[in-house]
C-alpha cells in the first residue's frame, strides 16, 4: 500500500494496515511528522506528494493500492494522476469532502470514495440505530441505502 498523508485519517488507515502486516510507504510532508514515523519504524518518504520525484521514490509500480488520506483536492488529483502514470493499475481509494469531488472522482475510476462528513453522520446514525435496538441486518441495509444514495 501507498498512503499518502500521516495525519488524523492516514494514522488511523496505517495503524490498520500494520496491525495485519501489510507492506506499505507513506508519503509525508510535514518534517516533524515523517521523522516521528520513521523513528518508530514506517517506511517514509518525506516530500509532497505532487512533485514526481517524490511519487517515484516510494515506488508506486509496486503498489496494489494507492490511499490518498489528504484533505486537499488538487494535491489528491495530482498524486493520483502521478501514481496511476506510473502503475496504470493501482487501485485507489480518497477521502474528499464535496458530492461534485466525489462525482468527479467516481468518474475517475477510483475504487473508493470517501466523504468525510458523510461517514460521520453514517457513524452517528449507526450508533443510534443500535442504541434503538434496529436489528443488525436492517441496520446495514439501512446504512448501505443512505451510503448509496449520497
Amino acid at each position: 500500500a501507498l498512503v499518502v498523508g500521516l495525519g488524523r485519517v492516514g494514522g488511523v488507515v496505517v495503524a490498520a494496515l500494520q496491525r495485519h502486516g501489510v507492506p506499505l510507504v507513506v508519503i509525508e510532508q510535514d518534517r516533524r511528522t515523517a521523522e516521528r514515523a520513521r523513528a518508530e519504524g514506517l517506511h517514509v518518504v518525506y516530500g509532497d506528494a505532487t512533485r514526481p520525484e517524490v511519487i517515484a521514490a516510494a515506488h508506486p509500480e509496486r503498489a496494489k493500492l494507492l490511499i490518498v488520506a489528504i484533505p486537499d483536492r488538487f494535491l489528491a488529483r495530482r498524486a493520483i494522476e502521478l501514481a496511476r502514470h506510473a502503475n496504470k493499475h493501482i487501485d485507489v481509494v480518497v477521502r474528499t469532502h464535496s458530492d461534485d469531488e466525489a462525482a468527479w472522482l467516481g468518474e475517475k475510476e477510483v475504487g473508493l470514495v470517501v466523504m468525510s462528513e458523510r461517514e460521520t453522520a453514517l457513524g452517528i446514525a449507526e450508533y443510534a440505530l443500535h442504541r434503538f435496538a434496529v436489528p443488525g441486518d436492517a441496520l446495514l441495509a439501512t446504512l448501505d441505502s443512505l451510503r448509496k444514495s449520497g
